[in-house]
């Protein structure tokens, strides 16, 4: 009789700042939504969301699926912007997104201690790019302006 071992995957506590720090993007991501801003809004939830498992099962999970959304969204977000916002507003954007790609270069060198940074970079570019939405068109918030 074959003998069936059970496969264990590694988990990670959800006290570790690589994971309870994905708050901060959901955050940004819902922010989008409540301003209207789907495109962003959807984006964000579905990289919070893929970044959150994969780093839950200790990148072993999602590895294939969730860089290239992440890389997708990034791309997208600055064209969009550069298409729309005043030559101002991309330029403190494009400020903003260096410290982001600089922060995703110097991870290489300690990940784990690192890149729950990048989530916070991230979740921080996308405020600041709601931010200069608003500014620039003077959108009203679906709910009323509670953030």
């Amino acid at each position: 009789m074959p003998s069936t071992k059970k496969i264990i995957i590694p988990t990670r506590k959800w006290t570790e700042f690589v994971m309870w720090n994905h708050c901060f993007m959901m955050f940004s991501a819902l922010r989008c939504l409540y301003y209207g801003y789907f495109i962003f809004g959807i984006l964000g939830n579905l990289v919070t969301l893929s970044s959150f498992t994969r780093h839950h099962y200790k990148e072993k999970e999602c590895n294939c699926f969730e860089p290239f959304i992440v890389k997708f969204t990034v791309l997208f977000g600055i064209l969009y912007d550069l298409y729309y916002l005043s030559f101002y507003d991309n330029i403190f954007l494009l400020g903003i997104n260096c410290i982001l790609v600089s922060i995703w270069k110097i991870e290489q060198y300690n990940e784990e201690k690192i890149h729950p940074w990048v989530h916070i970079a991230a979740a921080g570019t996308t405020y600041a790019m709601g931010n200069c939405w608003n500014s620039e068109f003077g959108v009203t918030p679906l709910l009323g302006n509670i953030f």
